[in-house]
């Protein structure tokens, strides 16, 4: 699944049918190619679901697992393993700059192509390339950094 497919939509909690936010971006783990969380609104009212939490994507939702995992939703539109500052201070993949490890500039992050399963990166897509995930080493504020070409 392409994160562009699912951007926008509302992120909905599975114990109380609470809206949470609207997804707004992903947060990878790029060394383990996996999503390590989804950036739910945007600014002072945004947070972090972590991945654990994620119970699937469908056509017109995310659904989450509550604070408490009982299904009563815990205090207020919760969820589960809230996150603070480890995964919220990581910088979000799309619109990042690529550069290969031989040091030059592969565009920028478009989308991210992911296992809505599992949560494994597949691929990442710039302007002109799609990345396989095998690639990806690192994202820092400055750039994603991807194994060099030929």
């Amino acid at each position: 699944m392409r994160f562009s497919r699912t951007a926008g939509h509302p992120v909905v909690s599975s114990g109380s049918a609470e809206r949470i936010g609207d997804l707004a971006g992903l947060v990878l783990d790029a060394s383990a190619r996996r999503v390590a969380g989804l950036r739910v609104g945007r600014g002072r009212h945004g947070r972090i679901v972590p991945w654990s939490a994620v119970e699937g994507f469908g056509a017109d939702a995310v659904i989450a697992r509550p604070a408490g995992g009982d299904g009563s939703g815990g205090e207020g539109s919760g969820v589960a393993g809230e996150v603070g500052d480890e995964l919220a201070d990581r910088p979000d993949p799309l619109g990042a700059r690529v550069l290969l490890t031989t040091g030059f500039e592969a565009g920028e992050v478009r989308d991210v192509e992911f296992d809505e399963g599992s949560g494994d990166v597949l691929a990442v897509v710039t302007g002109s390339d799609t990345v396989d995930a095998s690639r990806l080493h690192a994202l820092g504020s400055y750039a994603l950094v991807v194994e060099g070409g030929d």
